[in-house]
């Protein structure tokens, strides 16, 4: 029961309409203040009746108003259905003086904070395109393109949107240790299987890509078995998405990548659905194999080094070529991206230490001076082994162990040369 229902029934209980002269109405439509005031004057205490002993404190004194609140108050007055006598010039210098004052500032403030969220918006626009496609397993790979750490991965995932139909298979081409299977395998983990197969000129890669006869474990015959690229198209014949990942696709023969050019051109079926085809080695009754999937479940790309192989014409038409130079800014972003996914607190400034000793090393291999240049695996390595999170403590690592390999050597003795030991040496520095 609230204060003014009691007060009300302390005044009807005392018969206060026919003491004070009012009605049952008045009682009704009126004010606490005006209920209290009947209370005591049936001599009542009112405070006692609404059940709290604390006095009521006295009412605040009415600030004095501006000509403009009067004039506000006014309008708010005549706004409700009571009469009020209004200067209508007033009320517009009021209403203009409350939005110069009041609204301008508010607005201002709003976009002030409009503007320092606008990179967060771009960050979620970027997540959203790479989510394109609705599935969860797609969220790592957008938060890595969102991240900007990663150059590679926002130039190939356009093109690469699991479980959707993928016409345009991508090949990249960059420096020696960009990155390049680093960035393919955070798109593959938006695919159910990424298999990645490494290629090479073996007269035996062929087997290897489609599968064949292997012996059995107790070496009691053979038994046949499907390669990687034959697992693949099983895989992806049951309805699983499947990345396929040629790395260092120029390093297989030019026999292999001919007998590649019909799997990698899609063949309309009966309903005129473009399938990947693949006849296998497993056979029935002496029939081979067939496996079929569709363009949706199985994707394919490439990654290579530009070197002194130039595969054929036939071959590089199945393929949309991206080429990456080398970039120092680009390289610290790849490296920022491999030390934060290892939890390395200084991630950023060791990514940039890294990509300048890598830039240097680099202009030390074009000269002699170096065997080879430091690539993105000496940082995976170092990170791998460093004795804590830090950048300090990877680098530490990096200097102490991980430049060897960078050493050329003279090939009549053996011994590493004084200039490549210098230029280790070098590194050593510019990464400490």
């Amino acid at each position: 029961m609230n204060n003014n229902t009691k007060l009300r029934q302390y005044l009807t209980s005392n018969n206060a309409s026919s003491t004070l002269g009012i009605t049952g109405r008045q009682i009704a439509d009126a004010s606490q203040a005006q209920l209290k005031q009947w209370v005591t004057d049936l001599g009542g205490d009112p405070v006692a009746v609404m059940g709290d002993s604390t006095p009521a404190p006295a009412p605040a004194p009415a600030p004095a108003s501006t000509e403009a609140e009067d004039t506000l108050r006014a309008l708010q007055d005549l706004l409700g259905g009571r009469s009020a006598s209004v200067d209508m010039d007033k009320v517009r210098d009021a209403v203009q003086d409350a939005i110069a004052n009041d609204v301008s500032p508010s607005l201002e403030k709003m976009q002030n904070q409009v503007d320092a969220l606008s990179p967060l918006a771009d960050t979620l626009d970027k997540i959203a395109d790479a989510m394109k496609g609705g599935t969860s397993s797609r969220l790592p790979l957008a938060v890595a393109v969102a991240s900007g750490n990663n150059p590679i991965l926002e130039l190939i995932q356009p093109y690469y949107d699991s479980g959707s139909a993928n016409p345009t298979k991508v090949c990249i081409s960059a420096p020696p240790s960009y990155g390049k299977s680093y960035s393919i395998s955070l798109l593959g983990q938006s695919y159910d299987h990424c298999i990645t197969h490494g290629c090479s000129d073996d007269m035996d890669e062929w087997h290897e890509i489609i599968g064949g006869a292997t012996p059995r474990e107790d070496g009691n015959g053979f038994i046949v078995s499907d390669g990687k690229l034959a697992n693949a198209v099983r895989l992806a014949s049951k309805g699983e998405s499947v990345l396929f990942f040629l790395d260092e696709v120029f390093r297989l023969s030019p026999k292999v990548m001919e007998k590649m050019l019909d799997f990698l051109a899609p063949q309309p079926d009966a309903d005129g659905i473009k399938r990947y085809k693949l006849t296998t080695k497993h056979n029935d009754k002496g029939v081979l194999e067939t496996l079929t999937c569709d363009m949706d479940n199985l994707h394919i790309i490439c990654a290579t080094n530009l070197c002194e192989v130039i595969p054929p014409e036939a071959f590089r038409s199945r393929f949309l070529f991206k080429h990456v130079q080398f970039d120092s800014a680009m390289v610290a972003n790849i490296a920022t991206s491999v030390a934060t996914k290892f939890g390395i607190t200084d991630a950023a400034d060791l990514g940039g230490r890294f990509a300048m000793a890598m830039e240097r090393s680099r202009e030390m291999k074009a000269s002699g001076q170096l065997l080879t240049s430091l690539d993105i695996r000496n940082l995976e390595t170092a990170c791998t082994h460093s004795s804590d999170n830090t950048g300090a403590s990877v680098l530490m690592w990096m200097c102490a162990n991980g430049l060897d390999g960078l050493k050329a050597w003279d090939s009549d003795t053996g011994d590493v040369t004084l200039d490549s030991i210098n230029g280790v040496a070098e590194l050593a520095t510019m990464l400490a």
